[in-house]
């Protein structure tokens, strides 16, 4: 019969020696040096753990400040994360792109599927009303078709345009007027 070994106790475990192997392996004269293990860096894990912490609430949220709050940690936070860590960068830039997205879903629902208010009487729920937001709608359709549904503003940019009487100039004036209109022309 097969004697039950039991791991946790040390004294069923023979200890052997492995520095004559070490000795052999990384000696002097082998030129290699003992390679150590690398323990995991906690805080390392702690930290990336805090990141996709932040960028997931942040993706969802929408709101910096909502988001900071929550996990516990300071406003200025991310933005030293994203000036350290380019891989950092790049992903709170795809959470901003979702959370993004987010808000242009809920927009779009409040004012084109509407949303269920409860009607009262005497104090009792008696039904509900659909409401749709027009303003929301607005801003949805300006976004979509700027060209047709944005704000027409007509700017002139530059000097504006000065009448004179060119009656009073001498034929020298007018000679000289002349060079420096045909200079501003554009060349057919």
């Amino acid at each position: 019969m097969a004697k039950k070994i039991n791991p946790n106790n040390k004294n069923n475990w023979k200890k052997k020696d492995y520095t004559k192997i070490d000795l052999e392996l990384t000696g002097p004269g082998t030129g290699r040096k003992r390679e150590k293990k690398e323990k995991p860096n906690w805080s390392d894990y702690r930290l990336n753990s805090m990141k996709s912490a932040f960028l997931e609430l942040f993706s969802q949220l929408g709101h910096l400040g909502r988001t900071v709050d929550t996990l516990g940690i300071a406003r200025s936070q991310p933005s030293r994360w994203r000036r350290r860590d380019p891989e950092f960068a790049q992903a709170y830039e795809e959470a901003k792109e979702i959370a993004a997205q987010n808000l242009e879903d809920e927009a779009y629902r409040r004012a084109v599927e509407g949303v269920d208010e409860p009607v009262y009487f005497k104090g009792a729920k008696c039904g509900a009303v659909t409401k749709y937001s027009d303003s929301l709608l607005t801003t949805l359709l300006k976004g979509a078709f700027p060209e047709k549904y944005r704000e027409r503003y007509e700017h002139q940019v530059g000097p504006a345009p000065v009448e004179f009487d060119v009656s009073k100039l001498s034929e020298e004036e007018l000679e000289t007027l002349e060079r420096i209109v045909s200079k501003g022309l554009p060349e057919e």
